[in-house]
C-alpha cells in the first residue's frame, strides 16, 4: 500500500519545498504573531458552519433513497472528512459511504453514488467561481486550460447520466460488458451498477438538483468568507472577489493526491494565488500556514469528537471477543 501512497507523499514534499523557497522566515513569524485572534475565531466558526451545511446537503442527496437524521449526517460527515484529511490519496472518501452502509443499512455503492453527486456539484461550483475570477485576476493559463478540460469531461459525464436516466435502463454497452464477465461475478456487478444509479437518482428531480446547486454555491461562499476574514486577520488588503479566486486555486490544488492533511499542495497553491494578487511571498506563507492550520483544526476536532460513536462500525469486533 505504501508504494501506491509514496508518489503522492513525495509530491507533497515537493510542493512544501516550493512553498518555503525564497521566503524570509522572520517576516513569516512576524505575520503569524500579528494575526488578529477574533478574526481567526470568526474564520474557524465559518468553517464549522460550512461543515454543517455539507452534512445537510448530503442528506438531501440521499433523500430519494433514505431519510437520515441530521445529527447522524453531521456525525458521519465529520468522521468522513477526518478520514479524507488523515489518509493520503483521498482514499478517505469511502469512509462516509462505508459508515452509512454499516449504520443506516444503505447500500455501499448507492452511498458512493451520492458522493459522486456531491463532487459534481462541488466541481461545477468551483468552475463557476473560477470562470468569474478570470475577469478580475491574472489566473495562470495552465489553470484555465485544466479547468476547461475538466469542464468538458464533466459535461460528457453529466450527459451520459441524463441519457441513462431518461432511457430508464442500462445502455447496450453495459449489457455487452456484463455478458463477458464470469457468471459468478455478473450478477454482483449488475447489482452494484443498479445501486450506483440509485445513488445518482437525485438527478431525476429537477427542483431538488437546482436547490442543491444553489446550496453548493452558498457552501463555497461561506468558505470564501472564511478566507476573507483571514485577509483582515493578517492585514492583507484584498477584496472579497480575491477570496473567491483564492478558494478556486486552493481547491484545485488539494484535488491532487498528496501527503496526509494536504500538507504541501495546500500551502503551495495558497501562496501561488496570493502572490498573483501582489501579496509578498513571506506574507502569503503566513496566511497559508494559518489557513491550513485552522481548516485542519476544525476537521480534526469535529472528526475526533464524533469518532468514538462510530468505532464499532469502523472496527467491528469478531464474534466471541469482548
Amino acid at each position: 500500500m505504501w508504494k501506491k501512497l509514496l508518489p503522492g507523499i513525495l509530491l507533497g514534499v515537493l510542493f512544501g519545498y516550493l512553498s518555503l523557497k525564497n521566503v524570509n522566515y522572520e517576516e513569516v513569524l512576524k505575520g503569524l504573531r500579528g494575526a488578529e485572534p477574533p478574526l481567526l475565531v470568526l474564520s474557524a466558526f465559518l468553517l464549522f458552519l460550512m461543515q454543517g451545511l455539507r452534512s445537510y446537503r448530503w442528506g438531501l442527496i440521499l433523500s430519494p433513497l433514505k431519510r437520515v437524521p441530521q445529527g447522524t449526517l453531521f456525525s458521519i460527515t465529520s468522521v468522513g472528512f477526518l478520514a479524507i484529511a488523515a489518509i493520503p490519496a483521498r482514499i478517505g472518501e469511502l469512509a462516509r459511504p462505508y459508515l452509512m452502509n454499516r449504520e443506516e443499512d444503505l447500500p455501499l455503492t448507492a452511498g458512493i453514488g451520492s458522493i459522486i453527486v456531491e463532487r459534481i456539484l462541488d466541481v461545477l461550483s468551483i468552475l463557476l467561481i473560477l470562470s468569474i475570477a478570470v475577469f478580475y485576476f491574472p489566473i495562470p493559463p495552465w489553470m484555465i486550460r485544466g479547468s476547461a478540460l475538466l469542464f468538458v469531461v464533466l459535461a460528457v459525464f453529466l450527459g451520459v447520466l441524463v441519457f441513462l436516466f431518461r432511457r430508464g435502463s442500462a445502455p447496450p454497452f453495459v449489457g455487452w460488458i456484463l455478458d463477458r464477465l464470469p457468471e459468478g461475478l455478473r450478477g454482483r456487478v449488475r447489482e452494484w451498477f443498479l445501486q450506483l444509479m440509485k445513488g445518482l437518482d437525485v438527478f431525476r428531480r429537477k427542483g431538488l438538483i437546482a436547490y442543491l446547486a444553489i446550496l453548493s454555491l452558498f457552501i463555497w461562499s461561506i468558505d470564501a468568507l472564511a478566507l476573507y476574514a483571514l485577509f483582515f486577520a493578517l492585514h492583507i488588503s484584498l477584496p472579497l472577489s480575491a477570496a473567491y479566486a483564492l478558494l478556486a486555486m486552493i481547491i484545485i490544488g488539494i484535488t491532487i493526491p498528496t501527503a496526509p492533511g494536504f500538507i504541501g499542495n495546500w500551502h503551495f497553491f495558497c501562496v501561488l494565488g496570493l502572490t498573483l494578487f501582489g501579496v509578498p511571498r513571506s506574507e502569503a506563507l503566513s496566511y497559508a500556514i494559518l489557513n491550513h492550520f485552522i481548516s485542519m483544526a476544525v476537521i480534526f476536532f469535529l472528526g475526533l469528537v464524533f469518532l468514538p460513536f462510530h468505532m464499532d462500525a469502523l472496527f467491528p469486533r469478531k464474534k466471541g471477543t469482548h
